[in-house]
Order: structure tokens, then C-alpha cells, then sequence
């Protein structure tokens, strides 16, 4: 699979449907939909909320494979240069649920949910490159 979508939240139902689709024609299973749905979503929304500034319209582009009982994907942006792995703020974990700030989770779910996730910036571009065994 691979296809491009306007960085917008309403894009996010579209691509979320996608996944799954990939992910029943993969023989993925339920679960590794979930979780891959989840990272898409997270991922997909920071850049739609926080990476596309002063009305620029951004454009993300999602490569799903599947192989050898692992799906593959490559998440390639337009937006702002931002590398989610290193420059995001890590989320705290120890203090009471209650006591914690709202957000700050998404980039510590994904790395949960993948088995492996990295980023590089090419060609004007922000690549997130992940793989996740099923």
C-alpha cells in the first residue's frame, strides 16, 4: 500500500481504514492492526496539529508492505523538520495518573507498539521508518 493524504484530522478516518484493509490482507491480525492503527494515529496527528504552520498545506505519504510475517512502513512528510524520537518530551510515567499532564504520550506509544522505529530527514522530508512483527 501506499498512498498520500492531506495532513488534516478528517484524513485520519481515511487512513485508518486503509491500514486495516492492509492489515486483513496481510493475515496481520486483529491486535496488529490495533496497534499499528494506534502509531498511524498518533504519528499522523502530530503532524496535522503541530507540523504544517502558518496554513501551509502538508501532505503525508504512508508505504505499508508486508513480508515474512512483518509489516513494514515508511511515513515521509512535508511538514516541518521534527524528529518525534529525540526532540520529543518524554512522558511522565511515575507520577500519579490523576497528577499527569493531558498528552505527551503518542511518541512513547509508538515506540512501545513497534518493534523497531526510526526517523532520518531527506530531501526536504521528515521519514519515519518502522517495522512490526505480526
Amino acid at each position: 500500500m501506499k498512498k498520500i493524504y492531506k495532513a488534516e484530522i478528517p484524513q485520519l478516518e481515511n487512513l485508518l481504514a486503509d491500514a486495516e484493509s492492509f492489515c486483513e490482507a496481510s493475515g496481520a491480525g486483529r491486535e496488529t492492526a490495533f496497534k499499528l492503527g494506534l502509531c498511524l494515529d498518533e504519528i499522523f496527528t502530530n503532524i496535522a496539529n503541530y507540523g504544517c504552520e502558518g496554513g501551509k498545506t502538508c501532505f503525508v505519504e504512508v508505504e505499508l508492505d508486508a513480508k515474512d510475517g512483518k509489516i513494514f512502513g515508511k511515513i515521509s512528510d512535508d511538514a516541518k523538520k521534527f524528529n518525534p524520537l529525540s526532540e520529543a518530551a518524554a512522558p511522565d510515567l511515575t507520577s500519579p495518573v490523576e497528577k499527569r499532564e493531558i498528552g505527551g504520550l503518542g511518541v512513547y506509544l509508538v515506540k512501545k507498539n513497534l518493534d523497531s522505529v526510526e526517523y532520518k530527514y531527506e530531501n526536504g522530508k521528515n521519514v519515519l521508518s518502522f517495522h512490526k512483527k505480526f
